[in-house]
Formats: structure tokens, sequence, C-alpha cells
């Protein structure tokens, strides 16, 4: 099975649901990305990236003696980097699109984020037809997907999910390399994972804060006027020196 054959029979979508099997089939296809994008005008990709936590929970299932086709947590790492980027710059393979298109805003019509929920399954969503696999403890390939019947219960559970990632709540659970990831706690006050900043504009969660008051000599408290325009709430409030 070749990947950039599926992904040539795509008009409106293309969405990558983790990209750590076929990794490196996208890392050398930039020109075909670059030539997919120009054919197809509407047409949008959207890549779901592993978090480094995903990353290193799988490597403790496919890097080890029992295992077919091992892989490190380094080596995930960095096949993810090279799709999803770094706070430094952006992917590799964003950056060799860019450079390969001849429609300039062509390159705006990929979407890479970081998923930073579980993952139970990676699947390649090429407008109305899936191919799926397995997350176990042998590591999978692109031959390892299977195409999906429309008919069947996991068809639509795929489509649902996707949805609900890229259009649905499931947004506020994605993030790009540049932003600020914090740890969740539960109500019991336990660690459970790391989530975007932007997830704890809510009350469904919990994070651990400590906040800083400067005063000087005479009693005066240093305050600092919130920004009226990067801020989601308080804009242009007075607030506390640091939290």
């Amino acid at each position: 099975m070749c990947l950039i054959d599926i992904l040539r029979e795509a008009n409106e979508k293309i969405v990558f649901i983790g990209t750590l099997p076929i990794a490196e089939e996208i890392e050398k296809s930039a020109q075909n990305f670059a030539d997919i994008l120009e054919a197809s005008p509407e047409l949008k990709i959207y890549a779901l990236c592993e978090s480094d936590d995903f990353c290193f929970q799988l490597s403790m299932l496919v890097d080890n003696r029992d295992s077919q086709n091992r892989k490190s947590y380094t080596k995930l790492k960095t096949h993810r980097d090279r799709i999803l980027g770094t706070k430094e710059k952006r992917g590799f393979f964003y950056n060799e699109v860019a450079k390969l298109t001849k429609d300039s805003e062509a390159i705006k019509r990929i979407l890479i984020k970081q998923q930073n929920t579980m993952m139970s399954n990676f699947a390649i969503i090429v407008d109305d037809v899936i191919y799926y696999t397995l997350i176990s403890n042998n590591f999978p390939t692109l031959d390892n997907y299977e195409k999906i019947d429309k008919n069947s219960a996991l068809y639509q559970q795929i489509i649902d999910y996707s949805n609900f990632m890229i259009s649905g709540d499931g947004k506020q659970f994605l993030s790009s390399p540049e932003e600020e990831l914090l740890q969740l706690l539960d109500k019991n006050n336990m660690p459970r994972g790391i989530f975007p900043r932007s997830s704890f504009y809510t009350t469904k969660f919990k994070r651990r804060s400590i906040w800083g008051f400067v005063f000087n000599r005479k009693g005066e408290l240093l305050l600092h006027q919130r920004s009226f325009f990067k801020t989601k709430d308080g804009q242009g409030l007075w607030d506390k020196s640091v939290g």
C-alpha cells in the first residue's frame, strides 16, 4: 500500500489521527503533498500528532525484546518533531511543503497539532474513506492499516472522534509546540496528565498555582495591567504581580 496513492483520492479533507506509523512516509512526501494541495483548492489536511507522554508510553510497548519493528522513545519523538515542530521552529515537513508549493496560500490549509489526550488507535481519513490500525506491542507500519467498511460501527466511531477533536470540544486538548502546557490534577490532587493552558479556562480541571505579591518598604503593592488582547479573561484589569 502506498500512502500517496491513498491521499491523491482526497478532495475535501485528509485527517491523520496519529502520525508515528507513517511519519517517515510523510517526511519523504513533501512534494506530493504540495502537488495534492495545489490540485484540490478546497482540500484541508489535519495532522493530530502524538504528545511526548504518548511517545514515551508507546515506547514502553514497542521497545522490548517481544516487539516486532522496535522503536525507541528517542526515535519516536524525533519523527514526531519532524512533523509537529518544536518551540524553536516549525516541523521539517511543514517547511518543506511551504517551499515546494507554488500557491503561497495552500500551506495555510495544513493544520498540525499535538493531541494531549489518549489515542486508542491510528487512523487515516481521506474524505469518507478510513484506514485504521490498532496500537499494540508491535509497532505498526502502513501495511498494517486496513480499510474500514462504512457500515461498521467502528467507522462511525472514528468519524465522530475526528469531528470531536477537530471541530468539537476536543479542540481544547490540542496544542501547538509554542503553547504552555500545565499538569492537570484530579479532585484528589493526583497528577493525571499534561494539557494546554487554554484547557484550564473552564472549572472542570485543577492545576497547582503560585501567586507572588511584590511590596516595597512603603507597603506599596506592585500590580500590572492585563492585556486587552492576549488574555481570555480579565482583559485590561489590574492584577497580582506574578502568577
